[in-house]
């Protein structure tokens, strides 16, 4: 069985770019349409990248970014 507490286990989601916040870390890198890197997987999204995805003309980043989810347990 899982061994890892329930706070460890972490899920991928996909976002589009106009979704993305501050604070979200990327389970894949974010691409531009030609190829070209933006950020790599595992990076923190910044106020300044959310702006330049929202700046960026239409088609130009590949969509969506795939963000990862850290489950907590929480008591409701």
């Amino acid at each position: 069985g899982l061994r890892c507490r329930a706070e460890e286990i972490e899920e991928t989601r996909e976002v589009p770019l106009a979704l993305l916040q501050a604070g979200m870390v990327l389970a894949d890198a974010v691409r531009m349409a030609d190829g070209q890197l933006l950020a790599a997987r595992g990076y923190v999204v910044t106020q300044s990248f959310v702006e330049r995805c929202r700046n960026a003309k239409d088609g130009s980043i590949v969509e969506p970014a795939r963000i990862a989810v850290v489950n907590r347990v929480e008591h409701h």
